[in-house]
């Protein structure tokens, strides 16, 4: 799974050192940030809700499990949403280089946000079924660790696009 996580880094780090290469530092034009910050704010939630799923299948509490992980899919959603929002408000298109940079940048993301939607739904399913104990809860563990990972990559992309 670290390989996984490695090969992934490695892949998004490229996108900002591209974004950096092609545009420099700043944007060129001012984005708004509010929208963004809150997308921001739901990937945070989510991964807290999804480590408070973690935690209650360790503790053999399988209806808190499955209530954090629709929370979880709901706040993923969320975020989709929103990006979809942002997308369309945009003042710029794929098109100019900051329109291709940004689009890849937060396309490659989302793209990766509903994977772990779908990774969090099959690991709901799963735990409907009563497929984990705390014992035995992999699943579990894997889609945490990939939405956390989505979080921390989330955050370097709004410092990146947004901040600096």
């Amino acid at each position: 799974m670290w390989l996984f996580f490695i090969s992934q880094t490695m892949l998004f780090v490229s996108l900002i050192v591209a974004k950096g290469m092609l545009l420099g530092p700043g944007q060129p034009i001012n984005l708004s940030i509010v929208g963004p910050a809150i997308m921001t704010v739901l990937l945070i939630f989510g991964s807290i809700t999804v480590q408070l799923g973690e935690n209650a299948v360790a503790n053999d509490r399988q209806v808190l499990l499955q209530q954090m992980l629709g929370a979880t899919m709901l706040l993923g959603l969320g975020f989709i949403a929103g990006l979809i929002w942002v997308w369309s408000t945009l003042p710029f298109d794929f098109s100019e280089p900051w329109g291709v940079v940004f689009f890849t940048m937060t396309g490659l993301h989302v793209l990766h946000v509903i994977i772990g939607e779908l990774f969090l739904l099959r690991v709901m399913f799963k735990a409907r079924a009563a497929a984990y104990t705390p014992a035995n809860y992999w699943g579990v563990q894997g889609a945490a660790r990939f939405w956390h990972f989505l979080g921390v990559i989330w955050l370097l992309y709004f410092s990146v696009l947004y901040i600096f």
